[in-house]
């Protein structure tokens, strides 16, 4: 049996898992604080007394909200902080799993987290600015099972917390949606959304067969991607650098370069499931 000093040190315990939590917003008298972007846990300093050696408290179940343990005097926060003393913490923009729904991925991926990412901190960083203000390309290139699309999934579910204004579609579902607009009774908007969504994530490019009418098509939609400051697109690929050049030609090479390059090495993470 626990004694009541241990059991206490494992309640405390339980605040101080900072490393892999996304810090959002912060409470104060006025309300929940937007922090933009948002922040690591380990890395927030508290906006009221500066200091970062005092736990921060989850006080929310989906990790988007904190306030310093200490109660800072400056925050005007009540000693105790309960049920409606301050302003309702904003909802996700959309649900994940209705997300997912929508995009034709399945529910395998309903608990995918963008902290669960596991990349180097260099990468992860970096798709912690892209998926808070998207801009520009990513080209994750590497073999399969590497984690490109979980990476991809973890940036749409950090961004979808606050805005609902993405599209995750494969190479396949992307041809399929182009050649239905050639059907004399489509009325789909598709590639319109495709063109104005703020983030677009297009995984497994190399993996079907095209036709050139296609690739004029996927370069037009890059090409008019690229001149908004506030769109961003990743697109992954099995392809190396030589292979990717043979399939798409010189030209979308060129756009695709000017973006990121993230290179994935490494052996598989697939585990065959035993029989």
């Amino acid at each position: 049996m626990k004694t009541l000093k241990q059991a206490c040190d494992s309640y405390m315990a339980s605040f101080n898992n900072r490393e892999n939590k996304l810090v959002h917003f912060y409470a104060s008298s006025e309300g929940y604080k937007p922090i933009d972007p948002p922040v690591f846990a380990a890395d927030f300093v508290c906006p009221f007394c500066g200091n970062p050696e005092y736990l921060l408290w989850m006080i929310n179940k989906e990790d988007r909200a904190w306030m310093c343990s200490r109660i800072c005097s400056l925050s005007k926060l009540p000693k105790e902080v309960g049920g409606g003393c301050i302003a309702p913490l904003p909802v996700r923009a959309v649900p994940w799993a209705l997300w997912c729904e929508y995009n034709g991925i399945g529910d395998l991926m309903y608990e995918v987290r963008f902290e669960k990412i596991d990349q180097s901190k260099g990468k992860v960083d970096y798709l912690l600015k892209f998926a808070t203000k998207p801009s520009g390309i990513i080209l994750m290139q590497g073999n399969k099972g590497l984690g490109k699309t979980y990476a991809c999934l973890g940036v749409c579910e950090l961004f979808t917390r606050t805005n609902s204004s993405c599209v995750f579609m494969t190479n396949l579902q992307l041809m399929t949606a182009w050649l239905e607009t050639f059907k004399p009774d489509y009325k789909g908007n598709l590639l319109s959304k495709l063109l104005n969504c703020q983030l677009l994530v297009i995984d497994d490019f190399g993996t079907a067969e095209v036709s050139s009418g296609f690739m004029r098509y996927f370069l037009d939609l890059i090409n008019s991607r690229m001149q908004w400051s506030d769109r961003g697109t990743i697109i992954t690929t099995n392809l190396t650098e030589s292979q990717q050049s043979d399939y798409c030609g010189e030209a979308l090479m060129d756009r695709l370069n000017t973006g990121q390059k993230f290179i994935f090495e490494g052996k598989t993470r697939r585990v065959s499931k035993p029989l």
